[in-house]
């Protein structure tokens, strides 16, 4: 309960510590900005071995899958295409397999997990989403067993994701920047709500992009072997899972109930003075928004490339040429039908 004993001593100690300028923005360890009960961030044994144990695994499992997935992916273009499909001048001599072998390394990553997440973590997520005020009370349970393991698979996922993008750019591969770049992003991010106390709401988030992530994943593969049943499935499923999960989901329940449902916490951290209130606030909320941003207008990207590969070109050609010329739909129409007649 945050108004026992525990959470008066730790807010005591939180503003004891503060004005004796022992921290500014980042809580004397263990503290954070929210309380989880037994939660020592960076324990040796119970957070740096499994983190690193599981980056040293999905290194390695990525080594073999660039050595057994081409073949297979081969394979399935012919089946797909005939043997003429990887003779010169075929789209599959033009197939970047490294890039093949990282999709379906990911493709079986977010599968994995989004299924751990249903199966293991699925009560959780349903008392949190009823509930999005579970995530900012300042006194917390334990974690569960089940959400501490896939936190920390988690962070060395991004770990090996971020290490295996970074090694591909040194060695001549700069179409890895971006995703290194956004690796290193998501670990910070992983990283930052681990250390305060926010675990919750970042597995939170992290359930959500790992499950639209997967239709892209589709649609990728789909992409390289030039088949339009994958191709269309992984747009269809992309543009409904970004749109409800990333687009919907995450301002509804994340960025307004951080908003909206952390004014406790503002009491409780009033000694920090409202202009280092609001500087957390900022660190907190605008890194949300951005991303919510940027899930926009990737799918906003996505419709038009689908849009454009459905009816010829995309949303704003179209919604210029009808601002130019109200009529031009109609007059086409009508030049087609007696075309027809």
């Amino acid at each position: 309960m945050e108004d026992g004993s525990d959470a008066v001593d730790t807010i005591h100690h939180l503003q004891r510590t503060f004005e004796a300028n022992q921290w500014s923005f980042m809580p004397v360890y263990p503290r954070g900005h929210v309380q989880i009960q037994n939660h020592l961030p960076w324990g040796v044994f119970n957070v740096f071995f499994p983190v690193v144990l599981t980056t040293a695994t999905l290194w390695c499992v990525r080594r073999v899958m660039v050595v057994l997935v081409p073949p297979v992916g081969r394979r399935a273009g012919i089946a797909l295409h005939g043997k003429a499909w990887l003779e010169p001048g075929g789209h599959g001599r033009t197939v970047d397999w490294r890039r093949f072998s990282n999709v379906v390394h990911c493709t079986l990553l977010h599968i994995s997990l989004s299924a751990y997440v249903m199966r293991a973590l699925w009560a959780e997520l349903s008392d949190w989403f009823a509930d999005p005020s579970l995530w900012w009370l300042f006194m917390q349970p334990s974690l569960s067993p089940s959400l501490r393991a896939y936190y920390l698979f988690e962070i060395g996922v991004t770990w090996e994701a971020t290490l295996t993008m970074l090694g591909g750019v040194l060695t001549g591969r700069p179409c890895d920047t971006p995703m290194m770049v956004h690796h290193a992003a998501t670990l910070a991010v992983l990283l930052f709500a681990w250390r305060f106390g926010f675990a919750r709401v970042g597995a939170a988030v992290l359930a959500m992009h790992d499950a639209s992530d997967v239709p892209i994943d589709v649609l990728r593969l789909g992409q390289a072997l030039e088949s339009d049943t994958l191709i269309y499935s992984g747009a269809a499923g992309a543009v409904l899972s970004w749109a409800y999960l990333r687009v919907y989901c995450f301002p509804r329940y994340v960025i307004a109930s951080a908003v909206l449902q952390t004014t406790h916490l503002r009491v409780i951290f009033a000694f920090m003075g409202p202009t280092n209130i609001t500087a957390g606030y900022v660190l907190y909320v605008a890194p949300l928004v951005l991303l919510w941003l940027l899930s926009c207008a990737w799918l906003y990207e996505l419709l038009s490339k689908v849009l454009a590969k459905l009816v010829g070109s995309p949303p704003c050609a179209r919604l210029a040429r009808f601002a130019s010329d109200p009529k031009s739909g109609s007059v086409r129409r009508r030049s087609r039908e007696e075309a027809q007649r």
